[in-house]
């Protein structure tokens, strides 16, 4: 209803950095195509969806059908981007844009790209790890945190070289993962200039996915560093 850019829409996936639209080509531009799809033709029957009247008991598969049904139609098309009857069809970057929009809403039903219930009970459990391990109090505070820094920094070299591979962190370098986004604009800074993006922590991997990427990740530090990775001193 405000024009607020839905989740996924303009982040760049190769980048992760902001690339929308200015004003002149907002109500054309490929990344806003779901806002105006949204508010222009399907606002209102979502609205309907959850309205207080309404007996149904809609999931955002719901939301789903409506959008691909509705992308189907040329003239619906040609509407939100005011094409007229001539106008194409959906292009394959406002395709595109619909399914980053999705990726965000799918188990996610907040006015948020995140859903920050979920997100507080995950930055939980890692606080209570990292407070039960003490790491404050150890005797070898200072060398334990040099150590890790190396460490950290390594797994950023890591990442770097190999962006479509899944890096595990181990428990000290996840330590200096989180503290390091604490300070958000050095932390783009140095992913952006080591990687040439923008590195998100996804903190809601499967445990399959985080066995395997961990299995990877200590096979390929040990290769590069000659050290073994999963060992974790404090």
């Amino acid at each position: 209803m405000k024009d607020w850019p839905l989740g996924g829409t303009i982040l760049e996936p190769t980048t992760g950095t902001p690339e929308g639209p200015d004003n002149k080509h907002w109500s054309r531009h490929h990344s806003t195509f779901p806002n105006r799809l949204i508010g222009m033709e399907l606002r209102g029957k979502i609205l309907d969806m959850i309205a207080p009247h309404s007996r149904n008991n809609p999931t955002m598969n719901d939301v789903k059908i409506l959008i691909e049904d509705s992308i189907k139609v040329r003239s619906v098309i040609r509407k939100v981007n005011g094409t007229g009857v001539a106008g194409p069809g959906m292009s394959r970057l406002e395709g595109l844009s619909i399914r980053k929009m999705m990726s965000r809403y799918w188990e996610n039903t907040s006015i948020f790209a995140l859903e920050l219930g979920g997100a507080v009970i995950r930055q939980g459990i890692f606080v209570d790890k990292m407070h039960s391990i003490d790491w404050l109090h150890s005797p070898a505070a200072r060398s334990t945190m040099d150590r890790l820094l190396i460490k950290y920094s390594r797994f950023i070299t890591i990442i770097a070289q190999n962006q479509w591979d899944t890096a595990v962190p181990t428990l000290d370098v996840d330590l200096a993962w989180h503290t390091h986004q604490l300070s958000p604009s050095p932390y783009f800074q140095y992913t952006f200039k080591n990687c040439k993006k923008f590195i998100d922590h996804d903190d809601k991997i499967g445990e399959d996915a985080l066995s395997t990427g961990f299995e990877w990740t200590s096979k390929i530090y040990e290769k590069l560093f000659g050290e073994i990775y999963s060992e974790c001193t404090w």
